[in-house]
């Protein structure tokens, strides 16, 4: 039987890299690409207000943030690469959320000679156990050399 946990935080973020910088995002193509993503988010209930523009550092620094904070969602356009993050993941908004990227991710590419050529997720979840101790659940994870190891208890010594 299953050991039962409870998940008490999520977040997950897809990471779109491009083939080569794409440097319109950040100068000549950056309105284009802000008007496309502002009204494909608007059905989503965006904001204008929840949008930054960051234009300090490095060219590869520069970037667009968008932000439905009521749904935990935030979208960032580069030169290089654009993120989608959701905090507090979970299955039941998982839909909509991906609906929501593939609409930013659409409304951003439509038009553009930018290429993606890797994509990379990932999922953070804190599981918190409530059967069973973590030590016993994790034990199988550990190598064998280090199993004697966690069973010797550590003792304190003081050197004076």
């Amino acid at each position: 039987m299953p050991d039962m946990i409870k998940i008490p935080a999520a977040s997950a973020e897809m990471q779109a890299r491009f083939e080569r910088p794409y440097i319109g995002f950040i100068g000549s193509d950056r309105p284009r690409a802000v008007e496309a993503v502002v009204s494909a988010l608007m059905p989503f209930n965006f904001r204008l207000s929840n949008t930054e523009l960051v234009t300090t550092g490095s060219v590869a620094d520069h970037k667009v943030i968008f932000k439905l904070p009521d749904r935990g969602l935030t979208f960032q356009v580069g030169a290089e690469e654009y993120r989608f993050t959701k905090d507090g993941s979970n299955w039941e908004t998982a839909n909509e959320d991906i609906r929501v990227l593939m609409a930013a991710e659409h409304a951003l590419l439509e038009g553009t000679a930018a290429k993606v050529t890797r994509c990379l997720t990932t999922v953070a979840v804190q599981l918190q156990l409530l059967t069973k101790p973590r030590e016993e659940v994790l034990a199988p994870f550990f190598p064998e050399p280090f199993r004697a190891c966690r069973k010797a208890r550590p003792t304190l010594s003081l050197l004076i």
